[in-house]
């Protein structure tokens, strides 16, 4: 769980991640708390979405779509929230778990990283929308107008419907922003997950093949206790491969919709900011806005694709370690399986989306070109 520690406190805090052994009231206390935000997050979405269905003439409506990606992720959350857990007690549990000092240092390392990736991500909507929220709320409050383009089924004049409303409506925002944040970096680490498996792979197949055949030239007396260490271990590096491509499909399978739905989403409110930036002047605060909703959306898909990528590579990669051993002074029952670790090593392992998307670099680049394209028309 070392990867996830922000990314779940924050969804505890959110009410939208129940925390194990709460007494009876604790736990009640937080079911009436996840309903109130899960109310408040459904009705921002609902004025949202139809407002954004009347008002058709407003193109900037629909750089929002984010709020029906935020609904299909706390839908995912919710459905598969004991294969999630699931997911995580297997990765604590052998071959998963770090033998030695080498790969509980590398596990370190990389959690940092990846952990790093989300951080920015947190940091930047716990900054970013706060301050979005109060200053539409302050610009909004002279004419009583809501501070978010919104439709809602009654009147909102008076003072204290208005300011009810305003500051309902904000919090809505606030918590489904930084809840769709979250589960994209969640989903990020999950991938994330394969990659580290396939790096400490590697290095029990480094270890194996390099220090076996040395311990059979020095200890000849104990030849055939070395050929049964040899067997084993090579046993357990057979069986790690595959429980992380098991892995790897579980991870597929539950995020495989989800990331589909996310890009297409995201690749057309990438494409809508650039045709609102191509008609704002470049000096203006409006266009400043659009810059940076730009590169955050930007930078939620690419972590997406990048995670993608890297597990194709790390998977491709396994052959190379391989190829590049002394394996020849192996047993001949030992080349026999990894022969057959070299093909399966052969089969890239790419992370497909609803059977259709490959993510990866370059996925995002065709997405990019179709943005830059159509800036260029515009």
């Amino acid at each position: 769980m070392d990867f996830h520690k922000e990314t779940f406190l924050i969804l505890t805090y959110m009410g939208l991640w129940k925390p194990k052994n709460l007494s009876k009231w604790k736990s009640i206390f937080y079911n009436l708390y996840s309903a109130v935000v899960v109310t408040m997050m459904t009705t921002y979405g609902l004025s949202r979405l139809v407002n954004m269905i009347v008002s058709t003439k407003n193109m900037a409506q629909f750089i929002f779509l984010g709020v029906l990606e935020s609904g299909l992720k706390g839908c995912t959350l919710f459905f598969y929230a004991s294969k999630i857990i699931n997911i995580f007690e297997m990765v604590s549990r052998p071959p998963f778990q770090c033998q030695t000092s080498e790969e509980s240092l590398v596990h370190q390392q990389f959690s940092r990283e990846v952990r790093r990736v989300s951080r920015y991500c947190f940091m930047y909507i716990m900054i970013a929308a706060p301050y979005y929220g109060i200053d539409a709320f302050f610009t909004a409050l002279p004419k009583r107008k809501l501070p978010l383009e919104c439709w809602l089924p009654y009147d909102y004049s008076s003072l204290y419907a208005w300011g009810f409303s305003s500051v309902c409506l904000l919090l809505g925002m606030l918590w489904g922003i930084t809840f769709n944040v979250v589960c994209n970096c969640l989903f990020f680490e999950m991938m994330m997950q394969v990659v580290l498996h396939v790096k400490i792979l590697k290095i029990r197949l480094r270890a194996m093949i390099n220090t076996q055949p040395n311990a059979n030239r020095t200890n000849n007396h104990c030849r055939g206790n070395q050929l049964l260490l040899e067997r084993q271990s090579l046993h357990h590096c057979v069986q790690y491969h595959i429980a992380i491509i098991r892995l790897g499909k579980d991870i597929k399978a539950i995020l495989s919709t989800i990331i589909l739905i996310k890009y297409s989403l995201t690749s057309i409110m990438l494409c809508t900011t650039v045709y609102l930036m191509a008609k704002t002047p470049v000096f203006s605060t409006n266009f400043v806005s659009f810059s940076v909703y730009f590169g955050f959306i930007f930078y939620q898909i690419y972590i997406l694709c990048y995670a993608g990528h890297r597990i194709r590579m790390e998977f491709d990669s396994i052959g190379e370690v391989l190829y590049t051993s002394n394996w020849i002074a192996l047993s001949e029952t030992s080349k026999q399986s990894m022969k057959f670790m070299m093909i399966n090593a052969e089969k890239p392992f790419v992370f497909t989306c609803g059977g259709i998307l490959k993510l990866d670099i370059e996925a995002l680049k065709n997405t990019l070109q179709l943005a830059y394209s159509i800036y260029n028309i515009l």
